[in-house]
């Protein structure tokens, strides 16, 4: 039972960099020019977006992002040092 446990944080960490790089790389936009929200962000890299949503809240737990803008027009920027 442990080795499963172990995959699903080891898949949980690899899409957690994966939404960080999106993000770093894209800034607020997508390659699309499309707004990069939570839903976006789900859909590009076929994701759930239950999923994205906990992983996206997770990093900004973390510190590594921050929400700039309403919940509804606004996007997600990795948190300067």
């Amino acid at each position: 039972a442990n080795n499963a446990t172990t995959d699903v944080t080891v898949k949980t960490a690899d899409k957690q960099h994966t939404i960080y790089e999106l993000i770093k790389n894209n800034g607020s936009r997508d390659p699309l020019n499309e707004p990069l929200n939570t839903e976006r962000i789900a859909s590009l890299l076929n994701i759930p977006y239950s999923t994205t949503k906990r992983i996206i809240k997770e990093l900004e737990r973390q510190g590594r992002i921050i929400r700039i803008g309403s919940k509804k027009t606004g996007h997600w920027e990795i948190k300067k040092k």
